[in-house]
């Protein structure tokens, strides 16, 4: 499907993660994008388990997570050319940030932002994003990141607690 497909092909996890080693299978083959969709979203193998009335857990929270993913899937962009998209588990700018700092070139969201339009409505969901798109102009004004790109050269540090 790749080779004929006439459009860019994106490979979309459903909540479980995308591991380094199927990455570089679906970059092989042609694949233009990966969404990672780690765990730590909406998980699948739970809303199975919900529809068919299951009392089962063991696969509620299987995966890979989200910003493993990311962190484990970027070095592939020094071979590939693709787009890699963070989702799994984006709830806040904070999340935004981190996705972006580990490589993602693009981030998805929908758990919250439906929770949010069943909840609230409408304009709560664009005051939501709306917000998340001021904090994420404050993160970038503190480390220094006039746009995403600089925000993706090593703005995370490893915080150690010293006493």
């Amino acid at each position: 499907m790749v080779k004929i497909s006439k459009v860019p092909i994106i490979v979309k996890e459903v909540g479980s993660g995308i591991s380094y080693e199927v990455a570089k299978k679906l970059l092989n083959i042609g694949v233009k994008g990966i969404d990672v969709a780690g765990a730590g979203g909406t998980s699948w193998a739970g809303v199975e388990l919900l529809r068919n009335k299951s009392n089962q857990k063991e696969f509620w929270d299987w995966g890979l997570p989200t910003s493993y993913c990311i962190k484990e899937i970027y070095p592939l962009k020094k071979k590939y050319n693709f787009t890699l998209i963070g989702s799994g588990g984006i709830n806040s700018a904070d999340d935004i940030a981190k996705a972006f700092a580990l490589g993602a070139d693009l981030i998805a969201s929908a758990r919250i932002i439906l929770q949010t339009l069943m909840n609230d409505g409408e304009d709560a969901v664009i005051k939501l994003i709306v917000n998340w798109f001021e904090y994420l102009k404050k993160i970038m004004y503190l480390t220094g990141s006039q746009n995403i790109d600089q925000l993706k050269n090593d703005k995370l540090i490893k915080k150690e607690f010293l006493f």
